[in-house]
C-alpha cells in the first residue's frame, strides 16, 4: 500500500491584537485574535526535513503585529485580506493563506448611572465563540470572520482543506 502526502498547512493561531486608543477624554478599545493558516509546495518539509520554504509562526505573528500597527485595522474583514494576500503574494511556496479573525466586544462599566470614559467590562457570551455559535461579519460589532486568498496556479479550496 503506498502512502500518499496530503495537502499540508502550519500556521500561527490565537495571535492577540488588542488596542486602547487614547483620543481625547473618552477611551475605545478593540480586541481582536488572529490565526493564519498557511499551505502550498511543502512536501519536501514533511518528506525530507527541508523547512527553507516555510514561514515561520513567529514571522507570522510578528506580521500581524506590524500589519496593526503600520496600517491600522479599520474593518476586519479588510484586514484578513490584507493579511492573506501578504502571504500569499510575499512568499512563493504558499499558495493559499486563511485569515481567521475574532473580535471581542467590550462594553463600558457604569459609574453612577452614566459609562465611564476609561472603563471596560469585556461582553459575555460573545467573548469567544464555541462549537455550536459562530458568529459572522454580518453580526458585527463582535463576529468571526475567515477570508481564504489563493494563488492563481493553486488547488480549488475544496482540495486544500
Amino acid at each position: 500500500m503506498a502512502i500518499t502526502l496530503g495537502q499540508a498547512r502550519y500556521g500561527k493561531a490565537e495571535t492577540r491584537v488588542v488596542r486602547v486608543r487614547r483620543d481625547g477624554d473618552r477611551h475605545e478599545i478593540e480586541d481582536l485574535n488572529v490565526s493564519v493558516a498557511l499551505g502550498g509546495d511543502l512536501a519536501d518539509t514533511y518528506l525530507t526535513g527541508d523547512s527553507t520554504k516555510v514561514l515561520p509562526t513567529d514571522s507570522q505573528r510578528n506580521t500581524v503585529y506590524a500589519f496593526a500597527q503600520e496600517r491600522g485595522i479599520d474593518e476586519i474583514e479588510d484586514f484578513a485580506l490584507l493579511l492573506a494576500r501578504h502571504f500569499v503574494g510575499s512568499q512563493p511556496p504558499i499558495r493559499w493563506a486563511r485569515v481567521a479573525i475574532e473580535e471581542y466586544r467590550w462594553e463600558r462599566v457604569s459609574v453612577g448611572g452614566s459609562p465611564a470614559p476609561h472603563s471596560f467590562a469585556r461582553t459575555f457570551p460573545f467573548g469567544r465563540p464555541n462549537g455550536n455559535e459562530v458568529y459572522v461579519a454580518a453580526d458585527r460589532p463582535y463576529g468571526l470572520i475567515e477570508g481564504t486568498v489563493l494563488r492563481d496556479d493553486a488547488p480549488p479550496a475544496g482540495e486544500a482543506w
